[in-house]
């Protein structure tokens, strides 16, 4: 009897965790390269430049982001 009730709460608790999962992946699995998201759900910008700035930040689906410096002063 003991047993039963505790893997019943168990299986709960895994149904109910998947369902929060699966719910909070459902607004991005639609976008792609091909189907890129719509401007007005877009992030705010986040610039990373390699050797000035090191983040984990990414870029919506469907863009790109390409950050460059052509002319940089370098003090000698």
């Amino acid at each position: 009897m003991n047993n039963l009730y505790f893997f019943s709460k168990l299986a709960f608790a895994i149904l109910f965790l998947l369902s929060v999962c699966f719910a909070q992946q459902e607004s991005h699995k639609n976008y792609s390269l091909f189907n890129p998201v719509a401007q007005e759900h877009m992030r705010e910008m986040e610039t990373d430049r390699p050797d000035v700035t090191e983040s984990s930040y990414t870029v919506d689906a469907g863009h790109i982001q390409f950050e460059t410096d052509l002319v940089r002063l370098i003090n000698v």
